[in-house]
């Protein structure tokens, strides 16, 4: 077999078309995720009320830190990107993405347990993940790309 036509695009599979489009596309639902992550709790305050059985101080209270604890923990995220990324870009993702499976699992718990303090820490944690993937999504997609 000739060398030089596993230098073509059709046979090589890491410059295809098609597998830098899946790539692309996978490596974009961080970005779909840090949007979810935003959006998710800002409009559910009457809801999360009720089920913490908060009165109107309560509310004042922790619906800011509910939803804002996601930005502030997204700017530490974008700063440990820099670290994890000299594993490889690849292997950061990965690392990423199992940390946000992690990272949603706390949030879960929090309704189980009925805890608004395992609540504040799984949004912390998914804050965290949404700033990797910020980071990381982009310098991948860039990375991958045949051009």
């Amino acid at each position: 077999m000739d060398n030089s036509s596993l230098l073509k695009e059709e046979n090589n599979p890491i410059k295809s078309r098609t597998y830098v489009v899946l790539m692309v596309l996978n490596a974009t639902l961080g970005s779909f995720y840090f949007g979810y992550e935003m959006a998710v709790l800002n409009t559910s305050e009457d809801k999360l009320t009720a089920h913490f059985k908060w009165d109107k101080h309560d509310k004042d209270l922790y619906i800011p830190w509910i939803v804002s604890i996601i930005s502030i923990s997204a700017l530490f995220g974008a700063l440990l990107a820099g670290p994890l990324s000299k594993l490889g870009r690849r292997v950061a993702i990965i690392l990423t993405d199992v940390f946000s499976i992690l990272a949603i699992g706390v949030c879960l718990l929090s309704f189980y347990n009925i805890n608004v303090w395992v609540l504040l820490l799984g949004r912390l944690l998914c804050g965290i993940s949404v700033g990797l993937n910020s980071a990381l999504v982009p310098l991948y997609i860039r990375e991958i790309s045949p051009i």
